[in-house]
Parts: C-alpha cells; sequence; structure tokens
C-alpha cells in the first residue's frame, strides 16, 4: 500500500537521497488542495481476489483522475528533471562519466635568453681598441651630428649560441629607466646591422660597416628613440622594442649608429647593459624559442 499524508512520497520509485531530498513535495492535506487527509493508493498484488482487485483499481483510477494528483505527476517529473543526479546522461548506467584532464596550454620548455657584450667604435680613434671607454663590455653609445664631425657606434656581439641550425633568435631591447640614460637630439633614430664577426675579435672604427654613411648597407632594424616613441613603447610593451630576427648562429654580431645628422644639435643615446643577476635588467638580448 502507497499511503498519501501530509508528505506524499512513492515506495515504488527508489529515488536517490538527493533526488528524495530535493523533490519531497511539500503538501498540504487540507480540502483546498483536492487532497482528503487519508488518500490510501492501492497497488494491485497478485493475492487478492478478483473482485477485491477490479474494486480497488476502479478506485485508484477515480483518484488518479483527480486534478491534484495529475499536478502531483507533472511536478515529479519536473523535479527530477531539474535535480542533480549520480547517473550520467543520457545512460542509465552506473558507470560515471570519464573526468576530462584541465587544459595545459603548450608553453615552451626551451625559452634561451642570450647577454652580450658591447664594444664602443669612435671616430675621432679609429684604430683604438682599448681605453677606459673602448674596453668597456657593458656601455653603450652613440653620437652624430654632422658628416664633418666626429661619430661614435657601438658593436653588440652575442657569443655561445648553442642552439640547432634552423633555430630563429629575436634581437630585443630592454628600454633603460629615464634616469639611468641619457637620450638627446631632434631625432634620436638608430640603425642596427648584421655583420661577421669573429667571436672577440677587434671593435674599432674602421670595422664599423656603417662608418660612410653607405646607403646600400642592408639594415637589420630600426629603433625609434624619440621621446613620443618611448613613451609609447613604454605604454603599449613595457618598454621592450622587438628589432629584428636572425637565423642562431654561435657568434650574432650586430652594428649599431645613429640614422640621421643632429644639424645643430647632437643626436645622442647611452645607457649601461644589464644582465641577470644584476638588476634592473636592461639593454640588449637575443631570445630562442620564446
Amino acid at each position: 500500500m502507497i499511503t498519501a499524508s501530509r508528505h506524499l512520497v512513492y515506495s515504488s520509485f527508489k529515488l536517490d537521497a538527493t533526488l528524495g531530498k530535493h523533490c519531497l513535495l511539500n503538501l498540504d492535506s487540507s480540502p483546498s488542495h483536492g487532497f482528503p487527509r487519508n488518500l490510501t493508493l492501492f497497488r494491485p498484488n497478485s493475492v487478492h481476489l478478483a473482485e477485491n482487485r477490479r474494486r480497488d483499481l476502479d478506485k485508484t483510477k477515480t483518484i488518479l483522475a483527480t486534478p491534484a494528483v495529475k499536478m502531483l505527476g507533472t511536478l515529479l517529473v519536473i523535479c527530477a528533471l531539474l535535480t542533480p543526479s549520480a547517473l550520467t546522461y543520457p545512460y542509465l548506467n552506473v558507470t560515471a562519466a570519464p573526468e576530462q584532464p584541465p587544459f595545459a596550454p603548450n608553453i615552451s620548455t626551451t625559452c634561451r635568453i642570450y647577454y652580450p657584450e658591447l664594444r664602443v667604435m669612435n671616430s675621432q680613434y679609429p684604430s683604438y681598441d682599448d681605453s677606459p671607454l673602448h674596453g668597456a663590455t657593458d656601455f653603450f653609445m652613440l653620437l652624430r651630428q654632422r658628416a664633418d664631425t666626429f661619430q661614435i657606434a657601438t658593436r653588440v656581439q652575442f657569443t655561445g649560441i648553442s642552439l640547432g641550425p634552423d633555430a630563429s633568435c629575436s634581437l630585443v631591447l630592454q628600454l633603460a629607466a629615464h634616469d639611468l640614460q641619457k637620450v638627446l637630439g631632434p631625432s634620436p633614430v638608430f640603425n642596427v646591422y648584421q655583420v661577421e664577426r669573429e667571436a672577440g675579435s677587434a671593435a674599432m672604427w674602421d670595422t664599423y660597416e656603417a662608418r660612410n654613411f653607405t646607403e646600400t648597407l642592408p639594415m637589420f632594424g630600426q629603433v625609434n628613440g624619440t621621446e613620443p616613441a618611448r613613451y609609447m613603447q613604454w605604454k603599449y610593451h613595457g618598454g621592450l622594442y622587438q628589432i629584428g630576427n636572425a637565423k642562431c648562429n654561435d657568434t650574432l654580431t650586430f652594428q649599431m649608429g645613429m640614422a640621421f645628422d643632429g644639424g645643430d644639435q647632437v643626436n645622442y643615446w647611452d645607457f649601461t647593459n644589464v644582465a641577470p643577476p644584476e638588476t634592473p635588467v636592461q639593454g640588449f638580448r637575443l631570445m630562442a624559442g620564446c
């Protein structure tokens, strides 16, 4: 026998604990809901006599035909659809769906960064390779005013690049903070040239390939150091210039010099190249696989 009083529960449905907890309907048994206070639903049993079965079935049909019971059946169906279940939709077996592994982005673990040796090349001393200024290996300096005045360029050389022949290397420049560099002149824009040099070879003005203001020398890249350009570079790229890409080699050498005359003023730029563990890290570096 299935009995419905204040809480109506169908024992013929083996609802799990979650479903039972969410779908237990609190129905008032007052006549306003259409339920008599002692509602008895008969579940046919094969041991009953045929006449009792017919009589009780007729009674059951009468009860099930009431609007309240029809509404209750609809509510139970809706509740079963909305209630979380341990079953895996749409299958009714007890095997849960396999848990999907979390998404893992394909992050390269072969990123390598190389820091260079810098050497200043001064047109006033075309054969100098050793002095407190020319012998420094971490100082960047460019200067240019007119063709009849002296110039200063800088060589930037990377060595020990142990990568495969098909690897690509990116030359980048991390701007120094405002108080850690000096930039002057109307157009402090410099050109970058890639050249072939032996590791540790002499760096003199006579070895600067753009010393004669040639316009036919292939240019690897160009860096705009004017104040508006540096401001935009800080704002949108964190002060990082992507100068260009080159095929990696054990040694990569670049020469840099101002692109334009300054006229009555001098186009000038200097800073110290800083590599880890020193801080703040600034200046040139070569990145591969990043």
